[in-house]
């Protein structure tokens, strides 16, 4: 479906940092930008409201959404729900971790560049595959526009002391998996999306 893959694409620029909270989606450069037609656009917007990523403001257009302190704390309780959940469900004896290994490379590699954007959305990429190990595909597609909001929240915070520890937590994280300590998996990854939640709300406060 051309506006489902659409509103893939363009999540995947908010998740980079491509688009930013608070950006207007022009219509007109957006679809000839992605090759595709207005209408085909429209739709794809329709989606990523539902998905809690831009809002229409009429008369106006579409815009990167703007997270609320509310929001950020919904946000935070449904992925501990959900990333704790999956992490707990995972077969440690058949999971096979090497495509976490690669990407925490990729991020550590990025962090010596200073690339915190890029850091943020391969940290962002851990958290998707920490659900995919409870091998629930539908867990990992509900879970992206989550987990893509919660990228718009860190987007402002592109900073070495911000982003850098997380590199180490969830290598942390993947080191209990191979050593299949999941109950200290679960803690350490509920200990991490605490921390991330406070983060995006004290940067709210300031």
């Amino acid at each position: 479906m051309i506006a489902d893959s659409l509103a893939r694409e363009i999540t995947q620029r908010i998740t980079r940092g491509d688009l930013r909270p608070g950006q207007r989606l022009p219509e007109t450069r957006l679809a000839r930008q992605l090759d595709c037609s207005r209408n085909s656009l429209r739709e794809a917007f329709r989606f990523l409201v539902n998905d809690g990523l831009v809002t229409h403001i009429p008369n106006r257009g579409v815009f990167v959404r703007t997270l609320t302190a509310e929001a950020i704390s919904e946000i935070y309780t449904y992925r501990r729900i959900v990333e704790c959940a999956a992490v707990a469900e995972s077969d440690l004896d058949s999971i096979d971790l090497s495509h976490l290994d690669t990407i925490i490379t990729e991020a550590r590699r990025a962090a010596e560049h200073d690339d915190w954007h890029v850091v943020g959305s391969l940290n962002a990429q851990v958290h998707l595959e920490f659900v995919a190990l409870a091998g629930v595909d539908r867990l990992v597609e509900d879970i992206r526009p989550v987990i893509a909001q919660a990228r718009i929240a860190f987007l402002s915070l592109a900073q070495r002391d911000i982003h850098e520890p997380f590199i180490s937590q969830n290598a942390e994280i993947i080191d209990l998996l191979r050593e299949k300590r999941r109950d200290d998996a679960v803690v350490a990854l509920r200990k991490l999306l605490d921390i991330a939640q406070q983060h995006v709300l004290d940067r709210l406060d300031s």
